[in-house]
């Protein structure tokens, strides 16, 4: 086994399309991959599918269609570390190119580069990291074609590149088993908690034969010796503020003891 790191621009080359998600009269009907595309590309992948329909001028096709080998990589992000997400075309497109918020990395047609190893090489957190320290920008994080180029690539020879990807192939699919099993244990617990809060909510397990009436749907009784009242009688609700300042972005840099909560959180705020 060879084993050889070397800078993409000595690898491939780097463009842009310049091609808008917009349809104009006299050019030619195309599909384009956009950006989201790219960032939610299953497995790393663009493969064939119904991707956003839009024309351009013909002297754009015969540079900017993809080709087998082609690696597509989102150049911009809100923050670094979520910049370079890419995802490698895995066959020929006749009439499908790329939008201008991406860019294409084409390989040198000597440059020994298998495209199933591209999918997890260009992803991996040695390729990454360097995307992330190049990153320029104020309000967006940016890199530029010459970023890219400079960029170093791990590339072992064509037989490695091979073995590995059919290694992380069965590895990812083997995780991705075990991550369904984990998510459908979750849901069965989470259905049995929510039917025995139910039941204690309702005061099935309460040692009462005698019930009183509440006039709801969902709850219709409940043991007579449990109060009934209104919500506001408990707490008193109040609108959330600076709503605006409070964004994803800004709670992500600015550190607190306290999490938000909002449109934009998720999960522990």
């Amino acid at each position: 086994m060879t084993f050889d790191t070397r800078k993409l621009g000595q690898l491939g080359r780097f463009s842009q399309s310049g091609i808008d998600k917009k349809s104009a009269d006299g050019e030619i009907p195309i599909s384009i991959v956009n950006y989201m595309d790219v960032y939610n590309a299953q497995r790393a992948i663009i493969a064939p599918a119904d991707y956003q329909r839009v024309t351009a001028p013909a002297s754009k096709l015969p540079v900017h269609l993809l080709r087998r080998g082609d690696v597509l990589i989102t150049p911009s992000s809100e923050t670094a570390d979520d910049v370079g997400h890419a995802a490698v075309a895995m066959d020929d497109f006749f009439d499908t190119a790329y939008s201008y918020h991406l860019v294409r990395f084409r390989p040198f047609r000597d440059t020994p580069l298998d495209p199933e190893f591209s999918r997890f090489v260009f992803n991996s957190a040695a390729v990454r990291s360097h995307l992330e320290a190049r990153c320029k920008g104020t309000t967006r994080q940016l890199l530029t074609r010459k970023d890219f180029n400079s960029i170093p690539l791990p590339l072992p020879d064509l037989p490695t590149q091979k073995a590995i990807a059919a290694f992380l192939d069965r590895e990812t699919a083997r995780i991705d088993r075990l991550i369904e099993k984990k998510q459908r244990l979750v849901e069965l617990l989470g259905d049995r908690l929510e039917r025995i809060t139910e039941r204690i909510a309702a005061g099935v397990d309460e040692q009462s034969d005698s019930k009183k009436s509440t006039g709801l749907d969902w709850l219709p009784s409940v043991p007579e010796d449990w109060e009934t009242g209104k919500l506001f009688w408990l707490f008193r609700p109040s609108k959330g503020r600076d709503a605006q300042k409070y964004t994803k972005e800004y709670c992500a840099t600015v550190p607190g003891p306290y999490p938000v909560f909002s449109g934009q959180t998720a999960d522990g705020g």
